[in-house]
């Protein structure tokens, strides 16, 4: 069903009763009410975030909805995507904040653009940009680029039917309790998108960034335990990809995008010692430790790209191997 306003901003939620709803008075403060529609998810809460949110129910353009057990966000995603009646969707974390700024520059460009997926500027915690996500200026993106720009997928721009060319591969990897689905199923709706043609632009327009508060703790985890940064999930997200990219050269075999696939499969099959060290680093930009990054990255071929990491690491190995010697 089509909607005469152009951006629903989509809003999963679990367990945050104060931040959510923080968020959407937020939103609604903006008195753009008559141009962007607000689609709320709860997956389940156990807390009273549903009863918080009811709070909204006479409000025009704010839809609630509650999922009947715990969804998890792939599969809340793949809902709201389902369920938005506007052309676009912008994905919001419940812990996250949109400047009104940028939604009228947004409003502004869309209509200008014939796009499928648009790569907005996020604020980091520490006020920087979000490395890879917008640019100087409207860009293409390339299918090597787009992990980078939509890694973190909070605050970019999609047109809503782009689902229709992923949902169903995403769900049977889901039923396989693939990793990759579970925690990055953006990776895989964007790159089947990319293979089916559509278009993909990075811009200048800085639409949000993290709360000010800080990110909530994450609640984010899937059967196993395993939480969104852990170890586990980044070795299981690795063999994910390995097999997606591989499955995508076999489905796109006449794409104008084969050959770049294949380059990307290829780097991909050679990352799993990055995957790792990346997974340590976040883990302790996370838990405020210094636990094995600095161990494993000394032996880490990235060093040799940068003289001032190399040489660091290079005196902390040879250190280490010289004292070795002495029990010789």
């Amino acid at each position: 069903m089509s909607n005469q306003k152009l951006i629903t901003i989509c809003i999963p939620t679990y367990n945050r009763s104060d931040r959510v709803t923080n968020l959407i008075k937020t939103l609604l403060s903006f008195e753009l009410n008559n141009e962007i529609e607000i689609l709320v998810i709860d997956d389940y809460s156990s807390d009273n975030t549903f009863e918080s949110l009811s709070q909204f129910s006479d409000v025009p353009n704010v839809s609630v909805y509650r999922n009947q057990q715990n969804l998890s966000f792939a599969r809340t995603k793949l809902k709201y995507f389902n369920l938005c009646k506007t052309e676009f969707l912008v994905e919001v974390a419940d812990d996250d904040y949109l400047l009104k700024d940028g939604l009228l520059e947004l409003l502004d460009l869309l209509p200008k653009l014939d796009v499928d997926f648009l790569s907005t500027r996020w604020i980091d915690p520490d006020g920087s940009f979000h490395p890879g996500r917008g640019s100087d200026k409207v860009q293409d993106i390339s299918l090597t680029n787009l992990r980078g720009v939509s890694e973190h997928a909070v605050g970019c721009v999609y047109r809503a039917s782009i689902i229709r060319h992923s949902e169903k591969y995403i769900l049977k990897r889901l039923d396989r309790d693939c990793a990759l689905a579970f925690f990055w199923p953006q990776n895989i709706l964007l790159c089947m998108a990319m293979l089916n043609n559509l278009t993909f632009v990075s811009c200048p327009i800085l639409l949000g960034g993290y709360s000010q508060e800080g990110s909530a703790p994450s609640n984010f985890m899937d059967s196993n335990g395993n939480k969104y940064f852990s170890l586990t999930s980044a070795f299981n997200k690795y063999l994910g990809l390995k097999e997606f990219y591989e499955d995508m050269l076999e489905q796109f075999p006449e794409s104008s995008l084969f050959d770049e696939l294949t380059i990307l499969s290829n780097s991909h099959n050679l990352s799993l010692y990055n995957s790792i060290d990346d997974a340590l680093h976040m883990s302790d930009i996370i838990m405020g430790t210094n636990s094995l990054k600095g161990s494993l990255r000394v032996g880490s071929m990235r060093n040799f790209l940068n003289p001032f990491k190399f040489l660091k690491y290079f005196f902390r190995f040879m250190k280490a191997k010289l004292n070795t010697l002495r029990y010789k």
